[in-house]
């Protein structure tokens, strides 16, 4: 989390080689983090479903990462969620929790 804590608070580095680097050393959520900051947020999501997250933290972080079209980052949730009966089912229970 240290170096996740660094790149949300710095901007003096290089994205292409700090996402190469995360993703060598697995560091997912700090991957997921680079892609979201650079729009790409679909690869953001998958880099966290892909790598084997629980996927209702992949939805509680990518929520926390504040993409800049909210209804694109639900529609690649759903989107992947449908590819797995189980995630289907974490993605309603999750929907479920949330306060109107």
């Amino acid at each position: 989390m240290k170096l996740l804590n660094f790149l949300q608070t710095h901007s003096d580095y290089n994205e292409q080689i700090a996402i190469k680097a995360c993703k060598e050393n697995k560091m997912i959520k700090e991957e997921a983090y680079l892609y979201a900051k650079m729009g790409r947020e679909k690869e953001a999501i998958e880099a966290l479903v892909k790598n084997g997250s629980n996927f209702s933290e992949t939805i509680e972080f990518a929520l926390q990462l504040k993409f800049s079209d909210q209804s694109l980052m639900w529609e690649n949730l759903t989107l992947i969620a449908s590819q797995d009966n189980g995630k289907v089912n974490e993605l309603m229970q999750f929907i479920e929790q949330i306060p109107e």
